[in-house]
C-alpha cells in the first residue's frame, strides 16, 4: 500500500514493509517527503505521528535525499496522521489505514550480509503461508512455513544474484499476500580502460584497446558489451546500475 498525499508545497508518501500495517502488530514505515513541485526532489524535515487523540506515538527524521522511517504498532478503531512544519504552516497528513486481520513481515541484513525475514501474523490469521525469493523472474528459494512453529527465514546471500531481489509471502492458494525488495551489491570487479583515437572520419573503423586485456589475462571467457552516445546525451544511468537497480524500480532513483 503506498499512500501518496500532496500539499501545494509538500508530497509525502507512506510505505509500509510488506505492503500494510496490521493492527496490534508492530510495522516499519518508511516515508519519503518531496517537494510539490516537477523537480520532486527530496526534503530535509522532522516530523511527528499523532493518533487520533492528539498522542504522539512516533517520531521521524528525513534525509537530505527525503527519506526516513518509524515503527507503528496501529490500534483498532485508531486513525493515525503526520505533521510537519512547512513554511511556518503545520501540515497533517492521513497514515494508511490498517488491517483489522493479517501478516506483516520485518527484513533485516545480518553483518555477514545474509537476509532475515520475520514474519507476525494476527490471531485469526491462517496457519501456512509459502515464501518466494527470486531475482529478475529466477527462483532463488521457496519455503514452506507453519507459522505455529516458525516465523522466521533466512536468505544466504551468496544465493542470491547481485541486484534487486524479491521477496514475495504467499497464501496455500498461491495468492500473493506480501511484498518486500532487497538489494545485494556486486562484487568489486576491475575496472577497464579504453584506449582509442578522438576523432575519425565518416564511417572509418574505430579500433578499441582494452587495458588490461582482459581477453589474455582472464581465466575465464569475458561478456563485454560496449554503447556509443553522443557526449551531450550521455545519463548517469548506464548498463550495471539500470540491470542491477532501475530495471525493477519505477521512478528516480
Amino acid at each position: 500500500t503506498l499512500k501518496n498525499l500532496s500539499d501545494s508545497n509538500v508530497t509525502i508518501k507512506f510505505f509500509p514493509e510488506g505492503g500494510h500495517l496490521i493492527n496490534d502488530l508492530e510495522g516499519k514505515v518508511a516515508i519519503y517527503i518531496s517537494k510539490g513541485d516537477q523537480t520532486n526532489s527530496g526534503i530535509e524535515m522532522t516530523g511527528l505521528v499523532f493518533d487520533q487523540d492528539d498522542n504522539e506515538v512516533a517520531k521521524f527524521n528525513t534525509s537530505e535525499q527525503g527519506y526516513s522511517f518509524f515503527l507503528l504498532t496501529p490500534e483498532r478503531e485508531k486513525s493515525y496522521v503526520a505533521r510537519i512544519v512547512s513554511d511556518s504552516s503545520v501540515l497533517s497528513f492521513h497514515l494508511p489505514k490498517a488491517k483489522d486481520s493479517g501478516i506483516n513481515m520485518r527484513v533485516a541484513q545480518t553483518s555477514s550480509g545474509d537476509f532475515e525475514v520475520n514474519l507476525n501474523k494476527s490471531p485469526d490469521f491462517g496457519k501456512k503461508v509459502y515464501a518466494v525469493i527470486h531475482t529478475r523472474g529466477v527462483i532463488k528459494q521457496i519455503e514452506s512455513i507453519d507459522l505455529t512453529t516458525k516465523n522466521k527465514i533466512k536468505i544466504l546471500a551468496n544465493s542470491l544474484t547481485p541486484g534487486i531481489s524479491h521477496i514475495t509471502i504467499m497464501d496455500y492458494s498461491f495468492n500473493p499476500l506480501l511484498e518486500r525488495l532487497i538489494f545485494k551489491y556486486p562484487e568489486n570487479h576491475k575496472s577497464l580502460e579504453l584506449n582509442y583515437n578522438n576523432s575519425y572520419l565518416t564511417r572509418q573503423k574505430v579500433k578499441v584497446a582494452l587495458s588490461p586485456d582482459v581477453l589474455r589475462v582472464s581465466e575465464q571467457i569475458s561478456k563485454l558489451s560496449i554503447s556509443v552516445s553522443q557526449t551531450n546525451g550521455v545519463s548517469s544511468d548506464n548498463i550495471i546500475s539500470n540491470l542491477l537497480l532501475t530495471s525493477d524500480i519505477r521512478g528516480k532513483v
